[in-house]
């Protein structure tokens, strides 16, 4: 038996509103999608252009920040200031570290300890003493404008400035401004 799909029989009113209501139905689905695909493309914008994400992969900055912590940076501010951590790209990989000095410091490194323009710096939440590798840079260091003297907190075996020389603001991504910690420790 077929069933009677025409209007016939019906009432206009109850055809405008059945009509209706499914018009009001379609918008609110398509609706509903538009929104989602537009905050999809929102937080693909924030993601790429404002804030980032990295999950830390090395101990450079331990005990801070730990392998496998969730770290969020801002793109956006270019004002680096000492002991801010930051995210640098070197040689195709990220890595995380200190600010230590910018444009127009000199940088030393003696037996004693860490110099910034003569000056022996107390470094009292560092545990490790900052040494020279022997396949890095030589000392001391004049930074240019632009430049920046980067040091990991595990002063032992950080991917830092001690080995890659000064580091180009253009190279760094973004300054870390939280942590997530996804670590026992």
């Amino acid at each position: 038996m077929k069933k009677n799909t025409s209007n016939q029989g019906q009432a206009p009113l109850d055809i405008i509103r059945y009509r209706k209501t499914k018009a009001i139905g379609r918008n609110y689905t398509y609706d509903l999608v538009e929104k989602i695909f537009l905050l999809g493309i929102f937080m693909i914008i924030i993601l790429n252009f404002v804030f980032g994400i990295k999950i830390v992969d090395q101990d450079d900055m331990y005990p801070r920040i730990s392998p496998m912590d969730l770290s969020v940076y801002y793109r956006l501010d270019r004002d680096f200031n000492s002991s801010e951590v930051v995210i640098f790209n070197k040689n195709d990989k990220d890595y995380l570290a200190r600010v230590i000095a910018k444009g127009g410091d000199k940088v030393d490194l003696k037996e004693e300890g860490l110099y910034i323009n003569g000056s022996l710096q107390a470094e009292s939440n560092i545990f490790y003493q900052t040494g020279i590798y022997d396949e890095g840079i030589r000392f001391p260091i004049n930074l240019k404008h632009g430049e920046y003297f980067l040091l990991g907190d595990n002063r032992r075996s950080a991917h830092d400035s001690r080995l890659f020389g000064p580091i180009k603001e253009k190279e760094i991504k973004g300054k870390i401004f939280t942590i997530i910690r996804r670590t026992q420790f």
